[in-house]
């Protein structure tokens, strides 16, 4: 079966965002999506806020069908960094190696988001090179420009990297 998972969300819980949880979930699940990963700038208070409303768990499997991911999106002095798949303390202003390390020694994934992406903190392409990836973000919905997306595809394949999509909902 193919899942649908979008891993690039935000909620209230984020300085910038505006999305309710219970609306994400019903949103998420009107596009026909199974899931997301809940990536707040710098915080995982919304986690907290889902696994205390019964809406996700802590051993990672659904509930009622619909999974919700852990993460969180690093402001690192070189730009964005997601975490995925886990739940760190803010780490706003980390180094991106040392952030990658943190979290992949958590056991997460450290995926950068919209890394070409000039208005938008994306950690670029110098400092990547020097990064341990496994993923990079490929597709964002809310790129300035659309040949941002199809340079990090290039990157990507360029370094033999999973890529990644999400919407960057607030």
């Amino acid at each position: 079966m193919k899942y649908r998972i979008d891993l690039h969300c935000h909620s209230r819980f984020s300085a910038d965002g505006v999305s309710e949880p219970e609306e994400m979930v019903q949103a998420a699940r009107e596009r026909g999506l199974h899931g997301f990963a809940i990536t707040d700038h710098n915080t995982c208070a919304c986690v907290d806020y889902f696994l205390s409303a019964g809406l996700m768990r802590e051993d990672g499997h659904p509930v009622n069908d619909f999974l919700i991911l852990p993460g969180q999106e690093i402001t690192t002095s070189a730009g964005h960094l997601l975490a995925l798949g886990v739940r760190l303390p803010d780490l706003k202003g980390i180094g991106p190696a040392e952030a990658v390390g943190l979290i992949r020694e958590a056991g997460g994934l450290a995926v950068p988001p919209h890394p070409y992406d000039n208005f938008r903190a994306g950690i670029r392409e110098g400092v990547l090179d020097g990064l341990a990836l496994e993923a990079i973000e490929v597709f964002n919905a809310a790129v300035t420009f659309k040949a941002a997306n199809q340079r990090a595809f290039d990157y990507a394949k360029k370094r033999d990297l999973a890529m990644t999509a999400g919407s960057d909902a607030h």
